[in-house]
């Protein structure tokens, strides 16, 4: 029962005696669950002193499941943040404080005041989550910090010829102290052992845990003389302080806090950075693993998970599997016996890896999952009577081996298959140095040859990637009806040689949701630094972007039938703070299979458009009357040696020019070049007539071509693009009006929509390629009118550059004449400019959120689409509220022309906050927060309820709604 005093201030905070109830975890602790578990929770905890509250931020910091608790004192309370690492002497240090208030449990005369930032008000309607998402500083969260402490641990205590010993050291010292941390052994047992200097003991000790049996210590075994007494020094050390800091901090880690996943990715990529530097240092973040299981976990699929068989056939760490062990458990409905966990491990839980200290580290995880919810007093018993309470799984479901290449689990099928399997292509035999590798990439490269000299099941896969072969391969272990879920990076279904792979894909299998996760690269895999040791910079990452693919093996000729949820969504404060796979209605979409077979650009074009962009783009393709040639320029190298006498070319840089410039040699820099390059182009690509375009766009580019002319011998090195015209007489002499057209939305949205590259992955090759703008439908400019039009802007715009002036009337109207000269409607010539509003002009806060005066516009374009189906006195009247945090509502009516009334604020907030409040309760249960459009009818008026992002509230997105109304009015009056 909570202390009374805390109840009571709780109390005043709006909270209900139901919710008192529900949320209370013990005297000090109350908890608000927002949804269904505890990732979009509130904690409260009363904490009288500094020291408490650095007690309670340590331990929830430890579980990295929190962003912020309230610590709530006699006179004060706080919003602490959960992510920033805590220190004992400043616990209310401001990045660790986010904003304080003046009263607590013992205050008297707060009870009047208005709601704030930790009320009960402010959470159901999201302000406090957008507050936590816009104030908080992320931190150095758990598994981090010890992976960078693990790594100076290592470091100091590796040479030439210890590695396996520091590995197998460390890894047996943490799991005593995770059996510490739990109780099972006495407080400071471990660092006891150590500190005494006696190898000896330390040996004892682990011949203590061999007792409870398995797989954790299965390959390797030493002896006293392998540990020097150096290393228990340091150990010690490590287990007693904040190692790196060097300062002899408190050991900030608790081992039973720290959820059993990250201690598994922390030792993987532990191994990982020094036997496998040059493959990165990356695992699959847990709110990852969390949501694709859930996406094949879902409550029709819970009937039979009790007894279902689970595969990953890329094990790792074990991350999935520990999931999966989860979830069967979670089935049943009850709480399990320990046999009854051991036989799920024993029967239904199956890892394969080319690793075999992969399998270790599977095994170490397993067994922390088993017994994470035992008694302590049980699992002392069992090693004191020397029980082999741990089963062993290696060799029985956790298999050494190539999932590609060895023959594994014959026969036998699996009711899930889930995996983050290997990224990138087999590398060439040259490029290994371990001959046993070696070995290995010959049987696969043999395997999955896609020349017809393989096996047939990977006759489709392209450049030998890896991911390609399991998705493919995930065949031998499936039947019908087997779900499968894999993250996979997101080029092998983008890239122009994979079309038979994806064909082969969509042929054997039933795609249900394919989730397009570019956006997300900055919280998933994208490449970023986390510390340093020893001066060396330590990156977490893999740096590319990744896709999400749940599917289910299927009938051949069942394809047409199947509908794919595909889904790409947008990366916001909020999906970044709590780690929530956030989008509106805008991101997803219902495509047919046999549609992504017969016409597989939609793959591409639903990164960052719709299926209304893909109309658009197969309307713009025919449209291309000329031929284009694009060529990038020579490769300098590093020393390139003088071939005779200097030839000097005046050499053009991406900056030295800008949209619509004409270039001319004076202020170009001088370039020899009559030396060595590594790569020569023809001399004709730098003559003539032409216009450049740097290989790489920048964002202030504005997702446009950066297309200027020359005419000059000039040349360019291979960042540029030199592009050539030709009709039937050869090369066109007048560039100026086609400048226009590749500088145009038009041109510069299809590119974008359509390359495999620019735009599928932030920061990830974002370039242009010259066989993709060879490609570009442009139409010959037949009207005389049109061309000078055109060039007459063009010039104008020139002018208007070299004054320092701004020309964006001049290029609306050259979008609007380029817009008409390929014949484009009004509603798809409002899909293209809809497009750049959006992602430039609207692209980042505060401007992505809508106003008063973008709602205007909705419902001036919505009245005026709805005005078809209403009788020439009536008309559309409205009101509209917008939350700062989440959500915005139009309200309409019909009314006769007179009382119309203005376009105003209205006092429809609580039609946002019942709305937003019922998605966010539903957000944990699929790791996903859907702001998906609602409507809601009353007997005179209707809402419709989105989110207060610009994009769901375009002139485009105004016309689609009344649309549907138009339908669902004539359906009522059938």
């Amino acid at each position: 029962m909570l202390d009374i005093n805390f109840q009571r201030f709780l109390t005043h905070l709006s909270f209900s005696e139901q919710d008192l109830a529900t949320g209370t975890l013990d005297e000090t602790t109350f908890e608000y669950k927002v949804d269904t578990a505890d990732r979009l929770s509130v904690k409260y905890i009363l904490t009288p002193t500094k020291d408490d509250i650095y007690r309670e931020h340590k331990s929830l910091w430890n579980r990295n499941r929190d962003n912020v608790f309230i610590a709530v004192t006699g006179e004060y309370s706080y919003i602490i943040n959960v992510k920033e690492k805590p220190e004992a002497g400043r616990p209310l240090k401001n990045s660790v404080c986010l904003k304080s208030f003046d009263y607590g449990v013992n205050s008297i005369g707060f009870e009047g005041i208005a709601p704030s930032e930790i009320s009960k008000q402010y959470i159901d309607s999201a302000f406090f989550f957008d507050f936590v998402s816009k104030n908080q500083r992320k931190g150095q969260e758990v598994d981090k910090d010890l992976l960078l402490n693990l790594l100076q641990l290592k470091t100091d205590l590796i040479n030439d010829t210890n590695e396996e010993v520091v590995h197998l050291l460390i890894l047996r010292c943490i799991f005593i102290k995770y059996l510490e941390d739990r109780g099972i052994f006495e407080a400071d047992y471990l660092l006891s052992i150590l500190k005494s200097g006696d190898p000896q003991r330390l040996i004892g000790a682990f011949d203590e845990i061999k007792k409870i049996n398995g797989d954790v210590f299965k390959y390797d075994d030493f002896k006293a003389g392998d540990l020097l007494k150096r290393y228990l020094t340091q150990l010690a050390l490590f287990f007693e302080t904040d190692y790196r800091s060097g300062q002899h901090f408190l050991f900030p880690y608790q081992f039973d806090r720290i959820p059993i996943q990250l201690i598994s990715h922390v030792y993987e990529a532990f191994l990982k950075d020094n036997s496998k530097r040059r493959k990165g240092i990356y695992y699959t973040p847990s709110f990852l693993v969390e949501f694709m299981l859930r996406q094949v976990f879902d409550s029709e699929n819970k009937g039979g998970l009790s007894s279902a068989k689970c595969l990953d056939a890329a094990v790792g760490s074990g991350a999935f599997l520990v999931e999966c062990f989860k979830s069967i458990q979670a089935s049943f409905g009850r709480s399990l016996t320990f046999d009854e966990k051991k036989f799920i491990l024993e029967n239904q839980l199956y890892g394969i890896d080319v690793d075999r200290k992969a399998l270790q580290i599977t095994a170490f995880s397993l067994y922390l999952a088993l017994l994470e919810t035992e008694d302590p007093e049980f699992i002392r018993h069992e090693i004191k009577h020397a029980h082999p309470i741990l089963p062993s799984l290696i060799g029985k479901t956790l298999i050494h081996g190539n999932a590609i290449t060895d023959e594994i689990f014959p026969g036998m099928t699996f009711e899930y298959i889930v995996s983050n399997p290997p990224w990138g292509s087999v590398p060439k035999e040259e490029d290994v140095l371990d001959e046993q590798e070696a070995v290995e990439i010959r049987k696969e490269r043999k395997m999955i040859s896609n020349k017809g000299k393989g096996n047939a099941i990977y006759a489709s896969v392209s450049d030998f990637e890896r991911s390609q072969a399991f998705l493919l391969g995930f065949r031998r272990w499936s039947n019908a009806g087997t779900r499968i879920v894999a993250v996979v990076k997101n080029s092998i279904f983008l890239n122009d040689n994979a079309s038979r792979f994806r064909a082969d894909l969509l042929s054997n299998y039933g795609i249900e949701k394919f989730y397009e996760l570019s956006h997300y690269n900055k919280i998933l895999f994208k490449k970023k630094p986390i510390g340093s040791v020893n001066g060396e910079t330590i990156e977490l990452g893999a740096s590319e972007p990744c896709a999400v693919i749940v599917m289910v093996e299927r009938a051949k000729g069942t394809e047409s039938d199947n509908h794919v949820a595909y889904c790409s969504p947008k990366l916001s404060n909020f999906s970044e703070k709590f780690e929530l796979i956030h989008f509106t209605s805008r991101d997803i979409f219902s495509v047919k299979q046999q549609e992504l077979m017969e016409d597989d650009r939609i793959w591409k074009v639903l990164v960052n458009s719709d299926m209304d962009g893909l109309d658009v783009i197969k309307k713009l393709l025919p449209q291309n009357d000329l031929v284009i040639e694009a060529r990038t320029g020579f490769q300098p190298k590093s020393n390139m040696a003088s071939l005779g006498d200097p030839i000097w070319r005046k050499l053009v840089e991406p900056q030295n020019f800008g949209q619509f410039e004409s270039v001319s040699p004076n202020g170009l820099e001088d370039f020899n070049w009559n030396q060595g390059l590594h790569r020569r182009r023809e001399a004709d690509i730098f003559e003539g007539n032409r216009i450049i375009v740097p290989v790489r766009p920048l964002k202030s580019d504005a997702m446009l071509f950066r297309g200027a002319i020359v005419s000059d011998n000039i040349v360019h090195k291979d960042n540029i693009l030199a592009i050539k015209f030709a009709d039937r007489d050869g090369y066109i002499d007048d560039y100026l009006p086609y400048l226009a057209i590749i500088n145009s939305q038009l041109i510069g949205f299809l590119f974008y929509q359509l390359s495999i590259q620019w735009g599928k992955g932030e920061g990830k090759r974002d370039t242009l390629r010259n066989i993709d703008l060879e490609k570009l439908p442009i139409k010959v400019l037949k009207d005389d009118s049109i061309k000078q039009q055109l060039r007459d802007l063009v010039l104008k715009i020139q002018s208007r550059l070299k004054a320092g002036d701004s020309f964006h009337n001049e290029s609306q109207l050259l979008n609007d004449i380029v817009f008409a000269h390929y014949g484009l409607l009004d509603y798809e010539k409002e899909v293209i400019k809809e497009f750049y509003q959006v992602n430039v002009d609207h692209a980042a806060p505060p401007s992505s959120l809508v106003t008063g005066q973008n709602m205007s516009d909705y419902f001036d374009a919505f009245a005026k689409a709805f005005s078809l189906v209403l009788a020439p006195q009536h008309g559309l009247a409205a009101t509209y509220n917008i939350s700062l945090n989440m959500g915005s509502v139009i309200c309409l009516r019909i009314t006769s022309n007179d009382q119309c009334g203005k376009f105003e604020r209205g006092d429809d907030r609580h039609i946002i906050n019942f709305v937003k409040n019922g998605q966010l309760k539903k957000a944990d249960a699929l790791k996903i927060l859907e702001e998906d459009k609602v409507k809601l009818y009353e007997k005179d008026k209707f809402y419709i309820i989105k989110s207060n992002q610009f994009k769901d509230w375009t002139v485009r997105q105004a016309i689609v709604d009344a649309k549907e109304e138009i339908e669902q009015f004539i359906k009522h009056l059938a």
